[in-house]
């Protein structure tokens, strides 16, 4: 019976009439998504984020180890959390509980662990993925999909399928790195049933890897596809241009909007040697397509490209605290942390996030440059040039249970002179946790 009524209710959602309505439903949606973006206060959304995130790790064994309880304001942050490298966290944090990571750094459960197919220089090579950290990536999509509809009001966004592409990004569940998945496909399977007919996506890896298959992967769900009505593409932007080639020759035809006439928007995500939005429009064929450009880590999403101002705009209320550390103060012991408040113009910054994820305070690898404050528009600049200081290189272990790695040593950082906490309810003072014993 529940097969049934599962059945009919897939039926129901792909007839016209009910894609009209979603249609009309998710455009309302976006516009007051929109409205609630352009509104909001940058400096009181980083710090509710901060805050929110500082209470919900307060209980892991991290929080612990650096007095989350004593954290009211981002200066407490900067002063009991240090900067820490990817490699540090893994070798401090993570190595030791694995696989049961839930409370290291995040409350559990702990379900998967993402792998990048092509990390950058200084990234983390294994990503936590909590309930917490799933819930901030849909909430970028959706923010992705709702400056789409914004740019291009005409357009029916619903009438056809969203094709996932993938970002290169496999899940595997903790402990058991073999049975790895595309993080489009676990994606999909978590949707509701009713809504599986608006998306197409990249399938299933079954533990495969590699670009042979790759490739095999990239022609099967081209050849998909194509009889399809697809309004929307989303992926890297290698991975596209790799997948119109393949659309092209399964058709016959030169231009992308022949083969599809209702596709809307193309959301990519590149890395410095990545294919340029030239080429994709060049692909495409038509000006009527919009090309989106979207900043998403898997630790956390970073920015998306607003169409009105052509640039990629910070993401502030997305689940993610953003730290700015200009490139010239990296090899310092205490370099100076700049909130997204506090940012200058045309400056390089190292970026560092604390996240769902569990990390804190981490360089990702990524550098920035600002060039408008509101709204807050950035540039990704090539990370290779900047992060060549000792204190942010370092080689990752093969396997995540491996043994720790020499790296080079931290100052202290200024957590209670050395002190453990104390309760929170309990009076205690030390030169370092003055200011944060406001009670």
């Amino acid at each position: 019976m529940k097969e049934l009524v599962r059945s009919a209710f897939q039926w129901l959602a792909d007839t016209r009439l009910a894609r009209r309505v979603v249609d009309t439903l998710f455009r309302s949606k976006a516009r007051r998504r929109i409205v609630e973006l352009d509104r909001q206060s940058l400096a009181r959304c980083q710090s509710r984020t901060l805050l929110g995130l500082v209470h919900k790790g307060h209980s892991t064994r991290f929080g612990r180890d650096h007095d989350f309880r004593r954290i009211r304001n981002a200066e407490d942050f900067q002063r009991l959390v240090p900067l820490r490298t990817p490699a540090e966290l893994w070798r401090e944090y993570w190595q030791p509980a694995y696989p049961n990571l839930g409370g290291a750094t995040w409350p559990g459960p702990i379900p998967y662990l993402a792998i990048s197919s092509a990390p950058s220089k200084g990234s983390l090579p294994y990503v936590p993925v909590s309930p917490s950290l799933w819930a901030t990536q849909q909430t970028a999509a959706l923010t992705a999909l709702a400056f789409v509809l914004h740019a291009r009001p005409r357009a029916r966004f619903c009438a056809g399928r969203l094709c996932l592409l993938g970002s290169g990004t496999t899940l595997f569940a903790a402990g058991d790195p073999v049975s790895a998945e595309s993080l489009e496909a676990i994606a999909l399977r978590k949707l509701p049933p009713h809504f599986h007919p608006y998306a197409l996506a990249y399938p299933e890896l079954d533990g495969r890897r590699g670009d042979v298959m790759d490739d095999h992967l990239l022609i099967e769900l081209a050849e998909r596809s194509t009889q399809m009505p697809v309004t929307c593409l989303a992926g890297t932007a290698d991975r596209l241009a790799r997948f119109f080639e393949q659309v092209k020759r399964a058709t016959g035809r030169d231009r992308l909007a022949d083969v599809w006439p209702q596709l809307a928007a193309v959301l990519y995500t590149r890395g410095v040697e990545d294919p340029d939005r030239g080429q994709m429009e060049s692909a495409i064929g038509s000006a009527a397509v919009l090309c989106l450009e979207m900043f998403l880590r898997p630790e956390g999403a970073v920015a998306i490209e607003d169409p009105r101002h052509s640039g990629l705009r910070l993401l502030p209320d997305h689940g993610v605290y953003f730290e700015f550390v200009p490139v010239d103060e990296l090899g310092k012991p205490w370099p100076a942390r700049h909130s997204a408040a506090e940012i200058r113009l045309g400056v390089p910054y190292a970026l560092a996030l604390s996240s769902p994820a569990g990390i804190w305070a981490c360089l990702i690898g990524s550098v920035v440059r600002f060039e408008r404050r509101n709204p807050p528009l950035l540039r990704l600049l090539e990370a290779a040039s900047f992060l060549d200081q000792p204190a942010l290189t370092g080689d990752f272990p093969a396997n995540i249970a491996g043994a720790p790695l020499p790296f080079p040593a931290q100052p202290p950082h200024l957590r209670t002179a050395g002190m453990e906490a104390a309760h929170p309810g309990r009076p205690f003072h030390s030169a370092s946790s003055a200011r944060a014993d406001r009670e």
